[in-house]
């Protein structure tokens, strides 16, 4: 069950091609990491998964709460209807969301731009839905999207972004690798070579988070600074530097997937090239092994280094709005979460090296 992605999808009957759509994307996902050790979704239907309670004397969405059970990832989708009001709530898609954020899952919210013909335009609607964006703008948690294509894109990107960090938070790397029977045999120079490849990316995707981190500085002298007789532009400017973060926040994801994706697979090669073939490697060989995996200590050395700053830079920054402290909260997280991948990469990196040069004695 630590291997499956139970995903809910939240919204009204207006948005059923959205619908369809990810139910698709999840079947082609399956389908395509069958067997890779990457997480499975396993999508939530109501009209499958909810039993009838007739007779109960609770409202539709009580049983359907009650009812779907644990869930790991909320999809809220909303175009031209908000949805029917519940007891608690002003729709069953608003109650929906707010329970996920209660529970602390991973949540996407999307908001359809498509056009809307005028003889279906409920002002009522419409202006519920805008109030609701607006309320969780502050959360950072939602994307838009102008057509189903678009849609269809942004949705299977996310999706597999969050099947790589669920992949990546697994202990894969320290497991030796297991030669299945019917695989074909590996050659050493092919297997070597993909190895230091994947360590080559490693230093690009080091170079583009460095710069990434750079960029802040710059972005923030963009920002019109605060005048000191005015409190409502203290709220402008900490309201931007926030909307700065959260959008920092998506692209360090991208990154850092990147990164321990590259290390993972470059680690699992490395010790997958000592077990088969330690014995074989001639000494230039071992030599270049064993400075790659030195100067990639190295880099982790300095990338830890530097996030320890940027957690000290903006960890100071005053909590003026509450935007602000939880994009705050937010990008901190984030970069202490790489911070422990890192310290667990950068310990298999000196297991690798140990194992080289005991493998020399052979």
């Amino acid at each position: 069950m630590d291997n499956i992605i139970r995903v809910f999808i939240g919204a009204p009957s207006d948005v059923n091609p959205e619908r369809e759509i990810i139910k698709k994307i999840i079947n082609n996902m399956n389908k395509y990491y069958r067997g890779t050790g990457f997480s499975k979704f396993d999508l939530i239907e109501v009209k499958k998964d909810v039993r009838s309670d007739i007779g109960s004397g609770l409202e539709a969405q009580e049983v359907i709460d009650e009812n779907i059970g644990d869930y790991d990832l909320f999809i809220g989708i909303l175009w031209k209807r908000f949805g029917t009001p519940t007891k608690t709530h002003e729709s069953g898609t608003q109650q929906e969301f707010e329970n996920a954020l209660k529970k602390g899952k991973e949540v996407m919210f999307y908001f359809s731009k498509l056009p809307v013909a005028p003889d279906e335009i409920d002002p009522k609607q419409l202006e519920k839905i805008l109030n609701f964006k607006n309320d969780i703008s502050d959360e950072g948690l939602y994307f838009e999207y102008s057509s189903l294509d678009e849609f269809e894109e942004l949705i299977e990107n996310n999706l597999r972004i969050l099947a790589i960090e669920k992949n990546n938070k697994e202990p894969q790397p320290t497991k030796k690798f297991e030669k299945e029977e019917e695989s074909e045999e590996k050659s050493m120079f092919e297997l070597i070579e993909s190895t230091l490849n994947n360590f080559k990316e490693v230093e690009n995707d080091s170079k583009e988070l460095s710069a990434l981190f750079n960029s802040l500085n710059e972005d923030f002298e963009n920002i019109n600074p605060p005048r000191e007789d005015n409190i409502q532009s203290y709220k402008i400017y900490s309201n931007s530097v926030a909307d700065i973060l959260n959008e920092l926040s998506i692209e360090f994801k991208d990154k850092k997937n990147d990164l321990l994706t590259h290390y993972s697979e470059g680690i699992n090669g490395l010790i997958e090239s000592l077990e088969l073939f330690g014995e074989y490697m001639d000494e230039n060989t071992r030599q270049d092994m064993k400075k790659s995996i030195e100067t990639h200590i190295e880099v982790l050395n300095t990338t830890t280094k530097q996030m320890h700053e940027v957690i000290e830079m903006y960890d100071k920054i005053p909590p003026m709005t509450n935007k602000l402290i939880r994009a705050k909260s937010k990008f901190i997280k984030n970069i202490k979460e790489l911070q422990k991948d890192i310290k667990n990469l950068r310990s298999l990196l000196y297991k690798s090296l140990i194992e080289l040069n005991d493998s020399s004695k052979y």
